[in-house]
């Protein structure tokens, strides 16, 4: 993906997304190390009361994150949703 961004552009996948990849481009093996070291860190008891949340390994301080377990658990920082027909005024009756 970080290839297509680059392909297409800053006036096509919009400068900041242009910048990030050329940094995700520039720092490759370190982009690498910080994915997997996030793949660890939900087992990890660094992460003990954060659940529900979508974590960037680049861009959000997930490390730091075991400090702010209660901000989180009342916010929606970081969190999931899951968006339903209904949600969007859609009656999709399964069993119809």
């Amino acid at each position: 993906m970080t290839e297509a961004v680059l392909a297409a552009g800053p006036s096509n996948a919009g400068p900041q997304e242009y910048l990030d990849a050329m940094r995700v481009a520039r720092d490759g093996a370190d982009v690498a190390a910080r994915a997997a070291d996030l793949c660890v860190f939900p087992a990890s008891r660094a992460s003990d009361g954060i659940t529900g949340r979508l974590l960037a390994a680049m861009w959000d301080p997930w490390p730091m994150l075991s400090r702010h377990v209660d901000e989180l658990r009342d916010s929606d920082v970081y969190a999931l949703r899951r968006i339903v027909p209904k949600d969007r005024r859609f009656n999709w009756d399964p069993g119809q």
